[in-house]
């Protein structure tokens, strides 16, 4: 709805006209109102429930009548076998499922998230659970945004929206698009969505909904009322349960019958019957496959995989097909420079100085394909490797990657984002005196511009044999890699 809207009309229908952001006392109230910017989620089960839980199960009814039998029958070390083998295999599945709980809510803790906001007219960080529609938020590359935003400026703006529409390509915004009423997520550039990534440029803009309200959330509640399912093992055991429920009072009857059509001691020939229906019932089954299960979540554990639910893993083993979006979730969403064509010194700059990426805390931040130019190009320099070690301990810069000493040189003034009709980017940046202009982009649209070529012996015009020459190459690049560029 509000990408269909001006940031005028938005900011009057959230009373959120204030450029300086609103007050302390109004996002309180607004607090109260809306909530916190959270998504809900079911409530974990306590201990007792969990442990009632594990007697839902229809063997283990069958389990529980036998040993309730065999101490009418006075078989008090059937029943106290029966009744260990219950509650080993309840306590088992209590403890697996309890840890599988405390291990999400660590991870919870540790991804909780910030936002950096204007109110009172500072800019403030504040937890992201407490923004409230109105709230004017700013972005930055690297940051995940924190809630639905109608975008006020965009510069250079470009989020990763793959967890609401599987698409891991960067989209770019643009805060002054206006939408049409049956525009597709993907496809509305003036709004940056929470749970998605920001991964070149900055920008602010409006919270227009938090928490649930928020297209993740809307998600989320699809989640929540998605029914479970017993899983086929599940199945499997509740049948065998009735059968053998059914084969007791079978058994039990069959032999009442006959006790009386010969005119036996109908007490003896029932307590005969009973006696051989409760060493029918195979006692310690619950209790293995529960211990199989708990071995198999933990050896899943060993390599990072939390299983909240022990009967998850045999569904998982009963699987056939897997549906799956591929980028990000079956690969890990990294690109890798496999070669280079051309001055390798040359493009790595080129590259670096017509590049967003940027280095964070631990990790390259942007877009996936400039990512890996910073990668390599801070790998295979030249100047990296011979930079010597004492030197920049001297000049303070013991940390100074190659690519942030380029790019500290080389000043840029102005720049041109890749775009889908231009299928190039272009950088003007300053080296002192000297003004340099880099454009990357497709192959084929670099060379149609470029004039002038540079071999080892030097700068020359471009001919036509020439030309033809890297056009001959282009064809055998995509069947080497998933993408290539050019850089005149």
């Amino acid at each position: 709805m509000f990408e269909e809207k001006t940031v005028f009309d938005v900011k009057r229908e959230l009373d959120a006209g204030d450029p300086g952001g609103l007050s302390d006392r109004e996002a309180k109230q607004r607090l109260s109102i809306y909530g916190k910017n959270e998504l809900q989620e079911k409530k974990p089960p306590s201990v007792l429930k969990r442990l009632i839980g594990q007697f839902m199960d229809p063997l283990i009814y069958v389990l529980l009548a036998a040993g309730v039998i065999s101490v009418l029958l006075g078989e008090q070390g059937d029943a106290a076998i029966i009744a260990a083998v219950v509650l080993l295999n309840a306590a088992v599945g209590v403890a697996q499922e309890g840890k599988a709980q405390k291990a999400l809510d660590s991870l919870k803790k540790m991804t909780r998230l910030t936002a950096v906001v204007r109110r009172d007219g500072r800019i403030l960080e504040v937890d992201s659970a407490v923004l409230v529609p109105g709230d004017l938020v700013l972005l930055s590359a690297g940051q995940q945004v924190p809630a639905d935003l109608r975008l006020i400026t965009a510069e250079n703006l470009k989020t990763q929206e793959s967890s609401l529409t599987g698409e891991s390509v960067p989209v770019e915004k643009d805060a002054g698009f206006l939408a049409g009423a049956h525009t597709p997520l993907g496809d509305r550039k003036n709004m940056a969505y929470m749970s998605t990534f920001v991964t070149a440029g900055s920008g602010e803009g409006i919270v227009t909904a938090t928490g649930m309200e928020t297209e993740i959330g809307g998600i989320a509640k699809l989640i929540h009322e998605t029914p479970e399912e017993i899983t086929p093992l599940q199945k499997r055991l509740g049948d065998l349960g009735t059968v053998l429920s059914i084969l007791a009072v079978g058994l039990c009857a069959v032999l009442f019958l006959m006790a009386i059509f010969q005119k036996r001691d109908a007490g003896e020939m029932f307590l005969t019957a009973i006696s051989l229906a409760v060493a029918a019932v195979p006692e310690g089954l619950p209790a293995v496959v529960t211990i199989v299960l708990a071995l198999s979540v933990s050896r899943m554990a060993k390599v990072n995989t939390i299983v909240r639910r022990l009967p998850s893993v045999e569904t998982l083993g009963a699987v056939n097909v897997v549906c799956s979006d591929k980028t990000g979730t079956l690969t890990k969403n990294e690109m890798t420079v496999q070669a280079l064509y051309g001055d390798p010194e040359l493009l790595l700059t080129a590259f670096l100085l017509c590049n967003d990426a940027k280095w964070g805390k631990r990790e390259v931040i942007g877009d996936p394909t400039e990512a890996a130019f910073l990668l390599y190009a801070d790998r295979e320099s030249e100047d990296q490797k011979k930079t010597d070690v004492r030197d920049r301990k001297k000049r303070g810069r013991e940390n100074e990657r190659w690519s942030e000493k380029l790019r500290r040189e080389w000043v840029r003034s102005a720049a041109l984002p890749f775009d889908s009709e231009r299928k190039r980017m272009t950088t003007v940046c300053r080296r002192q005196d000297r003004i340099v202009s880099f454009t990357k982009g497709a192959p084929d649209v670099i060379l149609e511009r470029c004039d002038h070529y540079k071999d080892e012996t030097g700068i020359h015009p471009m001919t036509e044999q020439r030309r033809q020459k890297y056009e001959k190459r282009f064809p055998f690049i995509p069947r080497q890699a998933d993408a290539s560029w050019g850089q005149p």
